[in-house]
């Protein structure tokens, strides 16, 4: 009696501290049917013990992991006394994420035996693990298949995962990359800067740093890159390893030394076209004065005996003299259009156009010509060219005027999408649509020297003008209805 009131009293206490744990506890059978359930299982499952005692509690287990369930379960004996299972399990009509720890309690014959499961709720570990894992995904698929080279680096420098570009890129396999340390692969006058870099990620000074610089290919050459580098560290701050991105611009960097070595022939050419343009312009133009000079004194000393024939002669002799020298001077300024070419500044047309203008007074006043000037823009650019380039424009609205009316030029501006449109409008003589091309080509002329004087060069430098501005000139005319020229340059210069 003693035995069985003490077994009583080991169940009630047994009961007692099973009823008050939060944890979901029940016991079942060899064939699944459940013999106890506390309080907590009964609550977490909106069930009654009427609804659980006796009855299996497979129907509570998703069907999917009800075949696992069993296996781990059938699993269990004397010998492995204990299983843990993680599964899915039917709660109020949704699914939630349990972790059962499972005991087989025998009996000391061995026979009739029982399984007792204390049980969790993990669907919030659960769904952390499959975000996690998710994450976890994403990162190695980006890793993995990004187009430049990606890399995680130990804190001294071994590689410790590389993806394919990276490998491609540097010419290795994968297991020979991943045997090497950066400062292996790197050119020895750019380590010193990586380095420093590195250690000042480590000390906490710079959070990433990214630079170009050089890696050895596997067969020797190097190949140019844009690294970009950030650190990773663990929750207590202790460095992890280095994400590395690396970026090809090899072909770039190759592209700004064939481009480099271009400017340095372009201005060494320059240099000579210039110092050739001005001793050819000395040359010329020294034995032209010298020619002035010999036509004064032949005036001065046989004017009195020179017939009007030849006086008409010296007369002709210093015009083509000053023709001579007025081509040499255009040459001269063509050829500098690009030598002696100074840095763009800000420049506001209209006080361009003001100068200009105050220039050719006398021409203007001779001709009685009127000008209207709209409001132009202010852009960048060399002040002197665009000077040159209305000067010669407008010498020749004036220059190119009708003898039946008197000339009337207007300076027009309008903003067109990105691009600036300056039109200089005059009404004189117009020419042939056909020719609208040609007149900007070097010593191309319409009109011949007697009647219209100067040197075929005035368009061509204007041409050039705009064209080191990346603008674009042209021309639009029809003969006795004067002419239009429109220059087009780009509005976002400033």
């Amino acid at each position: 009696m003693k035995i069985e009131q003490a077994l009583k009293q080991s169940k009630a206490k047994y009961k007692a501290i099973v009823e008050e744990q939060t944890e979901l506890i029940c016991r079942y059978r060899q064939d699944s049917t459940i013999s106890f359930v506390n309080d907590a299982y009964c609550r977490y499952f909106d069930l009654d013990k009427s609804e659980l005692i006796d009855r299996e509690f497979a129907p509570l287990v998703y069907d999917e992991d009800r075949d696992q369930v069993a296996q781990m379960i059938s699993s269990m004996n004397q010998t492995n006394p204990t299983v843990t299972i993680e599964h899915r399990v039917w709660v109020k009509g949704k699914l939630r994420w349990n972790q059962w720890n499972n005991r087989i309690i025998c009996d000391i014959t061995g026979e009739d035996c029982e399984y007792q499961a204390v049980g969790r709720d993990i669907t919030s570990l659960k769904e952390i693990e499959i975000r996690l894992r998710e994450s976890e995904e994403k990162f190695r698929r980006a890793f993995e298949d990004a187009a430049t080279g990606e890399a995680l680096v130990t804190p001294d420098g071994k590689l410790l995962q590389v993806n394919r570009s990276l490998c491609e890129m540097l010419g290795y396999d994968e297991t020979e990359l991943l045997g090497k340390t950066f400062q292996e692969l790197t050119h020895p006058d750019d380590l010193n800067l990586d380095l420093d870099n590195v250690q000042q990620m480590l000390a906490g000074e710079i959070r990433s740093y990214q630079m170009e610089k050089r890696y050895f290919h596997h067969r020797g050459y190097v190949v140019w890159v844009l690294l970009s580098v950030s650190l990773v560290r663990d929750i207590d701050g202790k460095p992890i390893y280095f994400i590395s991105q690396v970026q090809d611009i090899d072909r770039r960097k190759r592209a700004e030394t064939e481009l480099n070595a271009l400017v340095s022939e372009l201005e060494r050419s320059n240099q000579e076209l210039d110092e050739f343009a001005t001793v050819v312009s000395h040359d010329l133009t020294s034995p032209l004065r010298k020619q002035l000079i010999l036509i004064d004194l032949v005036r001065e000393e046989y004017g009195d005996v020179l017939a009007e024939a030849g006086k008409d002669y010296l007369t002709k002799i210093v015009g083509y003299n000053l023709r001579m020298k007025n081509l040499v001077d255009s040459l001269l300024t063509y050829a500098r259009v690009t030598t002696k070419a100074e840095p763009f500044v800000r420049v506001a047309l209209n006080e361009v156009i003001s100068d200009v203008l105050y220039n050719l007074e006398p021409e203007i006043a001779q001709a009685q010509a009127t000008l209207e000037v709209g409001d132009l823009p202010t852009i960048k650019g060399d002040r002197l060219q665009l000077n040159q380039l209305f000067l010669n424009l407008l010498q020749n609205a004036l220059k190119f005027n009708s003898c039946d009316r008197l000339p009337q030029i207007k300076i027009e501006y309008h903003l067109e999408g990105d691009r600036h449109q300056i039109a200089i409008v005059d009404n004189g003589i117009g020419f042939e649509p056909e020719q609208q091309l040609k007149i900007f080509i070097p010593f191309h002329r319409l009109h011949g020297q007697s009647k219209y004087n100067g040197t075929g060069l005035g368009l061509a430098i204007c041409t050039k003008i705009v064209h080191r501005h990346q603008g674009i000139i042209t021309a639009a005319s029809q003969p006795n209805k004067g002419t239009t020229f429109t220059i087009s340059l780009p509005s976002n210069s400033l």
